[in-house]
């Protein structure tokens, strides 16, 4: 490694070179090279502030594209506590100089971050200007350096406004930057003792420091020589004493679109200190010596002139946008380190650009393809196979119950299966076919190259053959399969959003039929698809709007004719598609989680309505209630209830839960151990649709209910089917040994009850004694039927 001289060793040469010849010709000599010094030392400050402001312009500016990039991706643009991006991590990681990254709501809470918040406590930022700024004017901001609530550290935050589809502002994506480490520049420049760099506000706000960092980041020094000079003049040299009392040679300069500026200084002193001791010595030397000094000065001037010239001219070049531009480690020991550090920083630069580039377009779990590089090779394979005239698929590939894996093994064991998936995928491809992971459990493959429709049936069907053989992780064998759904270009369509679309519907479509299925897109899908998204959009619109209402069916004891209770039964009249029917809804509010809000306001409707029944001094009833399955399986079902019986100070006794008996046969140990605590509760329990499922009765001893309701297909032809008769039979029998009660729903005639009542049945619902009602009616007929009972 070469060797360079240290500037003290050149101007130790210089003074050899002028004690020869006579001091008082040197003296003169040395008078110019002090200047000249000055001049250098002028420029070489400027120098160091244009290039710290450039490299501060740069960092802002990939910044700026780093959080225009996690924008963009789906976890981030959603504003979703409960999955919050994992990317945050490994950006946090890969660049100290962030002291953190995180999403805020629109309340100012921080919902997601790098760094861990502290246990229980959500730090809150709604009273800083830069997210006032930010939400106000609806565009990125640069925020005044503050404390970060969670780092603890002086940042000064960029806040990037999040929004919806519809572009409203759902929350700030926000990036402090950590004041203390974030210009390596300023903290790693080998440059004379004393010499200070720093960068300072409009407003004289300490934002950087070379020296001391922990100790001046964040005063503000407003009102000091130094600043005011600045702010008046903006760019260029002065010769003035610092906020520490040390006279300093300074250039500065602005960093463009910041209200920020730069100062490079170096002490008065490594000018003098250097040459002073000279002076005197040397002032009777004769003229005949003036020109060897003047050569030597000349020679040692340009030597230490040449190497600080080359790194203002990259600085500049830089900041033209001539990012590829290094300087030649030359000159002095000391310009030599400023060179070599110069050169390092654009290198650890263009690795971080290149690490941000692959993030950009690469899925980090699976290494695959991500959805902006999906979209850029689904435009080349359009390309391409419109000069070709041939075909192209797009496929969207979506694992079946892939929640479940994570539920029930863990996001861990749930991301090794998204492996191993694109693993197995990518075995199966050809080179020129374009596998990618869009998210989550949804992966696409474009096949290029095909010519008919077998092909690609085939191609599909191999697929999910490959996805049919377990995958082996942590030693447990995990089996999945997939829903695909296939649109072709140019068949179906030949806009590129249209056949991601058309890919997707076909997708829903095999995934609503079942699974493990592979579906071409038809016309016909679309039509579906858009009633489904208006159904899904007027549901929506009736939670929020409290259209849905309650009508109720009485349960009446068979023997005694007397109303026992009321099955509560949801109804819904859309203002624009007219009432609907639960059976068309209720499926789509299941899939869509909907059920649960909807099922939360069924649950305490009901509860209120009874109370209020109970509170006009009838008779008290109970009141049924359906839970869908999504309900059931719901961690909080417990604490869901006992709200609403809080809530409407209705006795548990009174309040009966109808769940199905396909419902409970799901996981059925899981379900016994609800059941249990249910029972606990004192709500009273009845298994619905009895019959229908398959239930065992080694199960069904183990289930801590009250009734068993048999389901209105059995009831129907009682009189004149004897596989329904002797099916109804066995059940009351059954449920007789058992000590259940039984309940027939669907009872229309006189002949269904009889043959119920010679079975000794308990208890029916039917149009026989009424239909479902509204509320005030169900009232006078409660009030009818307990001071005057029907006969049989």
């Amino acid at each position: 490694m070469t060797r360079h001289w240290s500037v003290r060793a050149h101007l130790f040469a210089l003074v050899f070179a002028v004690v020869v010849p006579l001091v008082a010709l040197l003296s003169y000599n040395l008078y110019q090279d002090t200047k000249k010094n000055a001049q250098q030392v002028n420029a070489a400050s400027l120098a160091l502030a244009q290039i710290t402001a450039s490299d501060t312009e740069h960092f802002l500016n990939d910044a700026v594209e780093l959080m225009q990039r996690i924008a963009r991706r789906p976890l981030v643009r959603d504003v979703d506590p409960q999955h919050c991006d994992p990317v945050f991590a490994e950006l946090h990681d890969l660049n100290p100089k962030y002291a953190n990254i995180g999403v805020i709501n629109t309340s100012g809470k921080v919902i997601c971050s790098a760094v861990i918040q502290p246990a229980g406590k959500q730090a809150s930022v709604a009273h800083t200007e830069w997210f006032q700024r930010a939400m106000g004017e609806n565009r990125l901001v640069l925020g005044k350096p503050f404390i970060g609530p969670i780092t603890g550290k002086w940042v000064a935050v960029m806040a990037l406004p999040l929004h919806d589809k519809y572009g409203v502002i759902k929350g700030v994506l926000a990036l402090p930057i950590d004041l203390v480490n974030f210009t390596p520049v300023v903290r790693n420049a080998a440059l004379p003792a004393g010499t200070m760099i720093g960068i300072m506000d409009s407003a004289g706000m300490v934002i950087a420091r070379s020296k001391d960092p922990e100790k001046w980041v964040g005063k503000n020094i407003r009102g000091t020589p130094i600043v005011e000079i600045i702010l008046a003049r903006k760019t260029g040299e002065a010769e003035v004493t610092g906020v520490d009392h040390v006279s300093r040679l300074y250039g500065f300069t602005t960093i463009r679109g910041t209200d920020w500026f730069t100062a490079a200084g170096i002490p008065s002193d490594a000018l003098s200190s250097s040459v002073s001791n000279y002076a005197l010595r040397n002032t009777v030397i004769g003229l005949a010596i003036m020109l060897v000094v003047a050569a030597l000065a000349y020679f040692f001037s340009r030597r230490i002139e040449r190497p600080i010239r080359a790194i203002s001219d990259a600085a500049k070049a830089i900041a033209q946008g001539q990012l590829d531009t290094r300087v030649a480690v030359d000159g002095p020991e000391e310009i030599a380190d400023v060179a070599n550090q110069f050169n390092v920083m654009l290198d650890v630069r263009k690795e971080a650009e290149e690490r941000l580039s692959y993030l950009a377009q690469y899925d980090v779990l699976t290494g695959l393809p991500n959805r902006n590089m999906f979209r850029d090779r689904l435009e080349q394979a359009m390309g391409r196979a419109k000069r070709n005239e041939t075909l192209m698929a797009v496929m969207f590939i979506d694992l079946d119950r892939f929640k479940e894996i994570n539920d029930t093994l863990g996001h861990s064991v749930g991301d090794r299966v998204l492996q191993g998936v694109a693993e197995r995928l990518k075995h199966f491809l050809r080179d020129v076919d374009t596998i990618a992971r869009l998210g989550g459990d949804e992966f696409t493959v474009v096949l290029e190259g095909v010519h008919d429709a077998s092909q690609i049936t085939a191609a599909a069907q191999k697929i999910r053959d490959a996805l049919a053989q377990p995958l082996l992780v942590d030693g447990r064998e995990i089996f999945v399969s997939a829903s695909i759904g296939i649109s072709v270009y140019p068949t179906d369509v030949e806009e590129i959003d249209d056949l991601l679309k058309n890919a997707d519907i076909a997708m829903y479509q095999a995934k609503q039929n079942g699974g493990d299925a592979h579906h071409f897109f038809v016309a016909e899908m679309n039509a579906h698809t858009t009633e489904r998204l208006e159904l899904e959009g007027r549901l929506r619109y009736a939670l929020a709007h409290q259209k849905f209402t309650l009508d109720y069916q009485p349960q009446v004891d068979i023997r005694s004719g007397r109303i026992i209770g009321a099955e509560a039964l949801i109804r819904w009249h859309d203002e624009q598609l007219g009432s609907i029917a639960p059976a068309r809804f209720i499926p789509l509010a299941e899939e869509t989680g909907l059920i649960m809000p909807i099922g939360e306001w069924v649950l305490h409707t009901a509860c209120a309505q009874n109370k209020a029944w109970q509170d006009t001094g009838c008779a008290p009833i109970s009141v049924a209630v359906n839970i869908s399955p999504r309900q059931f399986r719901q961690a909080n079902l417990l604490e869901t209830i006992t709200q609403a019986l809080a809530d409407t100070g209705l006795n548990p006794c009174f309040l009966e839960l109808e769940i199905t008996e396909s419902t409970i046969m799901h996981q059925a140990e899981k379900s016994i151990i609800t059941l249990e605590k249910l029972h606990k509760m004192g709500v009273r329990l009845s298994v619905d649709d009895f019959g229908t499922g398959y239930s065992s009765l080694s199960y069904l001893k183990r289930f801590p209910v009250h009734k068993l309701k048999i389901d209105q297909s059995f009831v129907r032809d009682i009189n004149v089917d004897p596989d329904d008769a002797a099916i109804v039979t066995a059940v009351i029998a059954m449920a007789r040994s058992l000590n259940v009660l039984t309940i027939a729903e669907g009872v229309e005639t006189g002949g269904q009850l009889a043959f119920l009542d010679s079975l000794e049945c308990g208890e029916y619902q039917g149009y026989y004694f009424a239909k479902p009602m509204s509320a005030d009616k169900f009232f006078a007929l409660l009030r009818n039927n307990q001071t005057e009972l029907p006969e049989l």
